[in-house]
């Protein structure tokens, strides 16, 4: 439990709840790394893999970096919290997704909602995290559900970045659910998701 100690922000009661977390048969408690810059158009193309062949920086447009301090980008998209265990804006922004019970009333949950529909050939979106309480299962798995879309990303428990397409056509707002199986990943830390047009 240690290495939570890096994430000094994080409220006693929740620090003391993981401790007894942690001591239950098979799971783990990860430290929360501290992240200070958004990420990259380099890692964007690591990251789309086959998703997009032959995407080059180019043509690539950021449209919005959406983080826990600026949750919202008027005309673009925003986001917004199914159960979070804890939200913090301050110098290292992450909001931790989920609940350290595992007995959450509601499936815990990101929504990162488009206020219009893509157009052109879609958007990848490009979101980081990392996983705090896992197991007793594993791995885990970031799973990604909307309109058009239906993918899920390995948790390497470190920050994950994972990307996606969400395709052009229909209409908006376009409303994405990210979240995690509870018996594998229990709580998760989101940092961001970055908007790029392709």
């Amino acid at each position: 439990m240690s290495d939570l100690s890096v994430a000094a922000s994080l409220p006693k009661a929740l620090v003391a709840r993981l401790r007894e977390l942690e001591k239950q048969p098979g799971v783990q408690v990860n430290r929360i790394p501290v992240l200070t810059t958004t990420v990259s158009q380099r890692e964007i193309l690591d990251t789309v893999g086959e998703a997009v062949p032959g995407l080059d920086l180019a043509p690539l447009t950021t449209l919005a970096a959406l983080t826990p301090r600026r949750p919202a980008v008027d005309g673009v998209a925003w986001l917004d919290f199914e159960t979070a265990a804890y939200y913090t804006a301050g110098t290292n922004p992450f909001a931790s997704v989920g609940t350290f019970s595992g007995n959450a009333e509601f499936q815990p949950y990101l929504r990162l909602t488009l206020a219009n529909a893509p157009t052109g050939t879609g958007v990848l979106v490009t979101c980081r995290a990392t996983s705090i309480a896992v197991g007793p299962h594993y791995p885990g798995y970031y799973r990604v559900e909307g309109p058009g879309v239906a993918a899920s990303f390995e948790d390497n428990a470190r920050p994950t970045t994972f990307t996606f397409v969400v395709p052009a056509g229909g209409s908006g707002p376009v409303e994405i659910k990210i979240y995690t199986d509870p018996d594998r990943i229990q709580l998760w830390a989101f940092y961001d998701c970055t908007i790029t047009q392709i």
